[in-house]
């Protein structure tokens, strides 16, 4: 007779696809559960802008970045900066409207840029690929470098639309 821990080794590695899709499901569980949560704190504080002008100056900004899809803008005290939220209602959540006109540009630039190249969609791909890839650590690598790469991205597309004289403002 097999000793008892052979046969425990024995089922574990004939059914070792079980326990790498039990854990991609878990861990895919896991993000989405933890998104939801935080569109949910978003949402709790979240006050539609009213203020006309500001309203005009994003619908311009999105008209020239060519998005025809109208995008909402909110204010949420409770974030500590601007993001875009929703798939398919998109939002521009500021923590607040006190920013200069400059500084309202910056931002919905670059913001409506993650809007344009849908980087939500890619970043939920890298999301799911890491689930599915969970026990390679280079991927958990790969997913914070594409992060890096979105942003920088995006910061190099604003630039190129404002000019590069504007990067001191920008980056600040």
């Amino acid at each position: 007779t097999a000793h008892p821990l052979q046969d425990i080794g024995a089922l574990l590695i004939n059914h070792i696809w079980l326990v790498w899709l039990v854990t991609a499901l878990g861990l895919l569980i896991r993000k989405i559960t933890i998104y939801q949560g935080f569109i949910r704190y978003i949402h709790a504080g979240l006050t539609p802008v009213s203020d006309i002008e500001l309203l005009d100056r994003l619908s311009i900004t999105a008209e020239q970045a060519g998005i025809k899809k109208p995008i909402e803008l909110c204010i949420n005290p409770l974030v500590s900066s601007p993001l875009l939220t929703g798939f398919f209602h998109p939002c521009i959540v500021l923590p607040n409207v006190d920013i200069s006109e400059k500084d309202f540009q910056y931002i919905v630039l670059h913001e409506l840029t993650h809007y344009k190249r849908r980087d939500m969609f890619y970043k939920w791909l890298v999301q799911i690929t890491v689930c599915l890839h969970w026990f390679n650590p280079l991927v958990y690598l790969m997913s914070r470098e594409i992060t890096k790469a979105c942003e920088f991205s995006c910061d190099e597309a604003v630039l190129t639309k404002t000019g590069n004289g504007s990067a001191a403002d920008y980056g600040k």
